[in-house]
């Protein structure tokens, strides 16, 4: 998704609610922001890291789950235009690594085993 306020292609996410177990979180971000049904790929997180934001909310630290989820292609994207400026697939080559997460490329290595 191109966010809006980090100026930077970012996946799905949001923060966990009290008492809410992170995975319960990624389908409920996921859902929300895509308006899609994910599945898991793995039954565990595949990365954990710390980053400074930047862009238009710059100036304090989120700590990131990675969780892997299928999607569906086909499958109509439906997403809030004033969080983001659009959403689109991305094949792993071709994924914007100079304006994504700073994260993004060590995490793409460990999901396909590279």
């Amino acid at each position: 998704m191109d966010h809006i306020n980090a100026e930077l292609w970012l996946p799905t996410g949001g923060h966990v609610e009290p008492g809410e177990h992170p995975r319960t979180a990624a389908l409920r971000e996921a859902k929300e922001e895509l308006a899609i049904e994910g599945e898991f790929l793995h039954d565990y997180p595949l990365f954990l890291t710390m980053t400074e934001t930047v862009g238009k909310t710059a100036g304090h630290t989120d700590v990131s789950i990675w969780y892997a989820l299928r999607g569906d292609k086909s499958e109509k994207i439906v997403f809030d235009e004033s969080e983001f400026r659009t959403v689109c697939w991305f094949h792993k080559d071709d994924v914007p690594l100079e304006r994504s997460d700073l994260h993004m490329g060590r995490f793409l290595k460990k999901l396909y085993g590279q």
